[in-house]
């Protein structure tokens, strides 16, 4: 029923948190990269897109015996892509900043762990229509 619903939500968002966590350790979770380090403030941004897919069993399994890859890729990402760069800090709730790092981290993520993660549907298709006008 609805109260086991919860409880299973519940359980996926502790088990997001946990693998975040384990990932990026206690100081870095939920956090920015920029200049070279974790930036140490929280970022609701971060925590969006590591809770989502980290929520997955299968993801936060292999989470943990590829974490220096996943925060090596995340902080690749926030280097040399300026846009998912953007969309933790400055642009955070326009519809595109929010599917542009959502489907970023999935590529990331999908690379790093051998394994396929897609991004949820609307968010790919927002952002592939962009690629079109960007690039015609």
């Amino acid at each position: 029923g609805e109260d086991d619903d919860i409880r299973e939500d519940g359980a996926r968002c502790e088990r997001a948190i946990a693998a975040t966590i384990d990932v990026f350790g206690n100081e870095s979770s939920f956090s920015r990269w920029r200049d070279g380090k974790f930036d140490s403030r929280f970022n609701r941004a971060v925590f969006d897109v590591m809770t989502f897919y980290f929520a997955r069993a299968e993801v936060a399994d292999l989470a943990h015996a590829n974490a220096t890859a996943i925060r090596d890729g995340f902080a690749e990402l926030c280097k040399n892509d300026q846009r998912f760069s953007e969309s933790l800090a400055t642009t955070t709730k326009s519809s595109f900043a929010t599917a542009y790092r959502f489907v970023k981290w999935a590529e990331t993520l999908q690379n790093v762990l051998g394994v396929s993660i897609t991004a949820p549907a609307k968010f790919v298709s927002t952002v592939a229509s962009d690629a079109l006008v960007i690039n015609p």
